[in-house]
């Protein structure tokens, strides 16, 4: 606690109050700190994450906090640095968003679509996401060598578009409620721009519509979809930046590689369940476009 007054004493915040320490994962360190009447939150990485994906959440931050004032406000230093080095962490300071997570209710997930559609307006942004969509495709192609439904899982592979050859704006990477707060004033704020940058529009779009939308019971195994929540995150979404029929299957597209990518680091126990689920996903693309009245 001590250590964390010390290093915003880097950033001529003096006589600062640790408030909280968070418990998160990955090794990281978070802190919510009193500085005066400011409420700041110092976040450490550990310097085994490359230093270059730091720089880019730095940059990340400075454009879509400092800039478009659509995520938290990040603090230089005295020096013009947005982060330092200390202790093997790497430390760097936002404010605090005064408000709370997005409610998973259809009326703040149609604030959320909003909110993601001017996102994807922004296309001025100068640092490429690191999120490589080209990579994950290649690294995707050989898993499940073992699984029955091998054959099936690389036809969805290889129907997956070239999402490079389509546009390019300013991406989170994660959308959802858990990386979004609505402030006092009731704007959307995104928080967590970790490989935030310049990348597919329709991955980042589709996104939740499989790994969010999907509701999942471990203990009966039942499958449900969230209908009037994902409606509502694309109606919110077409109220700014209108969908055509040829971008509503590229949004699946990009559904489909972000559960895709993410069913190999949960474990082989994971695979079975994660496979329905992405089935089952899939098999409601129709469903919902039935539901929608936004889809040019």
């Amino acid at each position: 606690m001590q250590q964390a007054a010390k290093i915003l004493e880097k950033w001529g915040f003096c006589g600062a109050v640790v408030l909280q320490q968070f418990d998160v994962a990955g090794g990281r360190l978070v802190y919510s700190v009193q500085a005066g009447e400011q409420t700041l939150i110092l976040k450490g990485q550990p310097m085994d994450v490359p230093e270059e994906k730091l720089r880019a959440l730095v940059h990340a931050h400075k454009y879509l906090g400092n800039e478009k004032h659509m995520a938290p406000r990040l603090y230089e230093t005295p020096g013009g640095d947005g982060y330092i080095e200390d202790g093997g962490f790497y430390y760097y300071v936002m404010e605090a968003v005064s408000g709370r997570n997005v409610l998973e209710t259809p009326e703040e997930e149609y604030l959320l679509g909003q909110a993601a559609a001017r996102l994807h307006h922004l296309t001025d942004y100068c640092h490429p996401s690191t999120l490589n969509v080209k990579k994950q495709i290649r690294t995707i192609e050989g898993w499940f060598a073992d699984r029955a439904w091998k054959a099936e899982f690389d036809a969805i592979v290889a129907r997956l578009p070239d999402f490079d050859a389509y546009r390019q704006c300013f991406i989170h990477t994660d959308i959802g409620p858990y990386n979004a707060m609505r402030d006092d004033a009731g704007r959307i704020v995104f928080i967590d721009l970790d490989d935030s940058g310049i990348g597919s529009q329709y991955v980042d779009l589709g996104w939740p519509f499989i790994s969010q939308f999907v509701a999942y019971d471990k203990q009966t195994r039942q499958m449900s979809y969230k209908l009037e929540i994902a409606k509502a995150f694309l109606e919110g979404y077409c109220s700014v930046r209108p969908v055509t029929r040829e971008e509503y299957d590229l949004l699946w597209g990009g559904a489909a590689l972000s559960h895709i990518y993410n069913m190999q680091w949960h474990g082989p126990e994971a695979a079975e369940p994660l496979w329905n689920i992405l089935r089952f996903g899939l098999a409601q693309k129709d469903k919902l476009l039935d539901y929608l009245k936004c889809i040019a």
